[in-house]
């Protein structure tokens, strides 16, 4: 996302717009590729689900160039909530999302800002079993990877694919362990090393924060816990990874009004015990409580 709070990502949730506008245009679009920022995005909402879970798509726009529109019709179909990186120094945004396949089941695809349009969406994972929340990062050389989770309708387990700087893909690789029910990854790169995190279902309505290093074999680590489901109900990924040099820090909703933040030392590898974060019963609250665990990793 990114769905992420760590890119320069703009959301337009205003209810003004909302009453304005009487049907979607693009649920993401680039915002004005001709300004000093074209990289920005907006993403547009409309009422629906979200991987089983309501999402507040709310409409922004009456009308923008057709082109600047990644998918005008996503509400319609069914799109999930999209995830968005920004290479280093290209200004153009990659998204991420799950879509419905005609019928039965749903695939990972993958857009890129071209400068003047959109990529054609390429397939990341797709097929039976269905494909589901995915989140995306680019690694130092310029390549991506995504992170997804797979249901076959008993198990779900969280995958990770790469694709390289000159745009080739990798064979998809299981990152949880098989017969684990895990779901809703999240991905980022640490001086160099991709790094996954999810939620691993104990089966009492509670769920282990996990974390895993590509570097380690995909050994897990749990770092917390929570017994939420689901994405924030405005549309924030539920759980977030973030790294910026050598430190990373991860953060998830634990309550309506609370979140927790598990900061990794560099130095010894080891995450902290969990920092309680109280906040506002808001997509704003819950913003500026992710901020200041992003200042608490950074020292700020």
């Amino acid at each position: 996302m990114s769905r992420h709070t760590r890119w320069p990502v703009v959301f337009a949730l205003g209810l003004l717009l909302a009453l304005l506008v009487p049907a979607a245009v693009a649920e993401v679009s680039v915002d004005d590729p001709s300004g000093s920022h074209p990289s920005w995005l907006s993403m547009g909402l409309q009422g629906g689900e979200d991987e089983g879970f309501p999402v507040p798509w709310t409409v922004h726009r009456q009308s923008i160039p057709s082109a600047w529109a990644l998918n005008p019709d996503g509400d319609q179909r069914g799109d999930g909530h999209p995830a968005a990186a920004f290479p280093a120094g290209t200004f153009r945004p990659v998204v991420a999302w799950s879509t419905p396949v005609d019928g039965n089941g749903r695939d990972i695809v993958l857009s890129e800002w071209a400068g003047s349009a959109w990529s054609a969406p390429e397939t990341v994972a797709g097929g039976i079993p269905e494909q589901r929340g995915p989140d995306v990062a680019v690694l130092p050389d310029g390549g991506l990877v995504v992170a997804w989770w797979e249901d076959d309708g008993n198990v779900r387990q969280v995958w990770v694919r790469k694709r390289a700087a000159d745009g080739t893909w990798q064979e998809a690789e299981a990152v949880s362990p098989a017969g684990e029910d895990c779901r809703w990854p999240a991905v980022t790169v640490l001086d160099g090393v991709v790094l996954v995190g999810w939620f691993r279902e104990r089966g009492d309505g509670t769920r282990e924060v996990v974390v895993a290093r590509e570097d380690a074999g995909w050994a897990t680590e749990v770092i917390g816990e929570t017994a939420c489901d689901g994405p924030d109900d405005d549309g924030n990924a539920f759980l977030e990874l973030h790294a910026v040099g050598t430190r990373a820090w991860a953060d998830w909703r634990l309550a309506a009004d609370r979140i927790g933040t598990s900061r990794r030392d560099p130095a010894s590898g080891t995450w902290s015990a969990v920092d309680e974060i109280s906040c506002e019963n808001s997509p704003d609250g819950r913003r500026l409580a992710r901020w200041e665990a992003k200042k608490r990793a950074l020292g700020w």
